[in-house]
């Protein structure tokens, strides 16, 4: 289950965002039956207008093609001033 979260990570973030970043952390909370998945950064931010269905690479895809197809979950992402969060949840049996 947690290919895609770490995904997130390893992939997506230096790919997508080729930035200097000096603190990545990294929450992961579960209430009840739902896992919630925050990596935040402290670098410059996503490009204005970004979505995520049209501006990502192969990085991104996967992470979202393993965030919503294998955990059927969500993936998000939004500017941390100073940064970017990217959010995954998914619900657990």
């Amino acid at each position: 289950r947690f290919r895609g979260v770490t995904g997130v990570q390893t992939c997506a973030l230096p790919i997508c965002f080729p930035v200097t970043i000096s603190q990545v952390d990294v929450l992961v909370k579960r209430e009840d039956r739902e896992v919630k998945v925050v990596v935040k950064d402290d670098g410059s931010g996503l490009p204005e207008g970004f979505n995520v269905k049209e501006n990502s690479n192969l990085g991104l895809e996967i992470v979202r093609t393993l965030t919503e197809n294998e955990l059927s979950g969500t993936l998000s992402f939004k500017n941390a001033q100073p940064g970017t969060e990217v959010r995954v949840t998914f619900r657990v049996p």
